[in-house]
């Protein structure tokens, strides 16, 4: 592969340098189906690097499917994985500068496995209060005043270059709006876009919360069919088109499936022939524990992609500071919804943040929390393969969550019976279905919040409780 080029002394890291080239060439169809990769120790030789970093690089470019492994036979290009990728920015000349344990929950005894809940103990607290504070401090007078309903400038240009870097994701700040939190996100999508009579696609199952801020618009809704790899995209088959298709590809919610490239690019086709947007929600896909982050669905098509992302996992949900990344023809439109809601997200806090990420705080944060959850991710699933032979985990490679199929026949309100007087609180999986009821008995563990000591409880009461009910 001597056409693959590092440069080490650019900030991006080697490994995603790696991971690009080679994905840019089996979607072009440079690299065909089914021809043989050179070996990680080949290749890092041939281009004087560590090995680890072409390990790391081939781990991504196996987890979203784009080469496979034939075993004593080596790494091959996958089938099906060939797109003609929409034409990119190119933002190489107006990129700025590159950025040059305990947690327990107040609910007694009970052990509580919610989902969605990040480690709170985890905020930053003196960096960000030094942070605030000299901004509040050094700020001009203009930051005290009306704001821009897209968001502030400094904070808008500190996520485009935070997101390449760390993401591969290449964007203007002109298409970044902030947003208080994804769900204002969402909710500007609906009312931008959405108008009753038209249709929209969710995935089934997916969070209620998404099914209401949509079904005030008094839409149709269509179910996309979700299994242990995400949406099936072959039953994208509807009478009418739908204007929106809202997915979660880098870690399905609820169970935890990572879309594959193969169905990322039939559901690009779709939207590219249907004339629809699809909307990605990367909820929490920065928390990865066996290969580096996920790259996103937007990074294929940013004109027919509307990217959502939030600092609720990362930092807290009480910051209430999310974002959307928008194709060209959206931004103005999305701008004014922006403004009929709220005029603006709040000034102060966004100045703070666009230096907490420039100053490097955020990615150390990132880091230091995907050490802990990744503890508190290997002891929930090595214990519930201890005490439950025969159940199905899903999920386990990132979030903040596991899904879990115990496999009994049992009604599931008989099982919860038997969790309640135990002290122990988990999700059933069709609380988050509409038609399917295939999910009876899968259910939802959220750990992010929880201690080791806590999570060990918490499974030996599962344990009891569903000993209860078979005998």
């Amino acid at each position: 592969m001597l056409w693959i080029k590092v440069n080490k002394s650019s900030k991006v890291p080697l490994t995603r340098q790696i991971y690009i080239q080679i994905r840019q060439e089996i979607l072009s169809g440079r690299l065909k189906d089914g021809w043989k990769i050179p070996s990680t120790r080949e290749l890092s030789k041939e281009l004087k690097i560590s090995r680890n970093v072409v390990i790391s690089a081939y781990e991504l470019l196996y987890a979203e499917g784009y080469i496979e492994s034939r075993q004593g036979a080596g790494s091959f290009i996958s089938k099906g994985v060939l797109l003609d990728c929409a034409k990119r920015k190119n933002i190489e000349d107006q990129k700025p500068a590159i950025l040059t344990n305990r947690c327990h929950t107040d609910t007694g005894d009970i052990v509580d496995f919610k989902t969605g809940m990040p480690d709170l103990h985890l905020f930053p607290r003196i960096q960000w209060q030094r942070v605030y504070s000299e901004t509040m401090k050094n700020s001009p007078k203009q930051l005290f005043g009306y704001g821009k309903p897209e968001g502030l400038y400094d904070l808008r240009k500190a996520l485009a270059d935070y997101l390449y870097l760390k993401r591969g994701i290449c964007c203007s700040s002109e298409n970044i709006i902030i947003t208080n939190g994804a769900a204002q996100g969402l909710s500007i999508l609906s009312h931008a876009l959405v108008h009753p009579g038209d249709s929209i696609c969710l995935e089934d199952p997916c969070s209620i919360d998404i099914y209401r801020i949509f079904n005030q618009k008094n839409c149709s809704m269509h179910s996309l069919e979700v299994d242990q790899l995400g949406a099936v995209t072959k039953h994208l088959k509807f009478k009418e088109a739908p204007k929106l298709i809202y997915v979660t590809p880098s870690h399905q919610f609820p169970l935890g499936g990572t879309l594959p490239i193969q169905r990322r690019i039939e559901l690009i086709q779709y939207a590219r022939h249907h004339n629809t947007y699809i909307v990605e929600d990367d909820y929490d896909s920065e928390f990865r524990y066996t290969s580096p982050v996920i790259s996103s669905l937007y990074e294929l098509d940013p004109d027919r992609v509307i990217y959502i992302g939030t600092f609720s996992k990362t930092l807290s949900p009480a910051l209430r500071i999310g974002y959307l990344i928008l194709p060209d023809e959206l931004i103005e439109q999305c701008r004014k919804e922006k403004w009929y809601n709220d005029l603006h997200s709040s000034l102060f806090e966004q100045k703070a943040l666009a230096e907490f990420i420039s100053q490097g705080h955020l990615d150390r944060q990132i880091r230091k929390a995907n050490k802990i959850y990744k503890q508190k991710n290997n002891l929930l699933t090595k214990l519930l393969k201890e005490e439950f032979s025969s159940i199905c985990i899903m999920g386990e490679s990132t979030g903040l969550h596991l899904a879990v199929d115990f496999q009994y026949d049992h009604p599931s309100d008989k099982f919860q019976q038997a969790l309640k007087k135990e002290r122990v609180h988990i999700y059933p999986a069709n609380d988050y279905t509409r038609l399917s009821q295939s999910h009876n008995s899968k259910w939802l563990l959220g750990f992010g919040h929880l201690s080791l000591e806590e999570i060990e409880k918490g499974v030996r009461r599962i344990k009891r409780g569903l000993d209860s009910i078979m005998v």
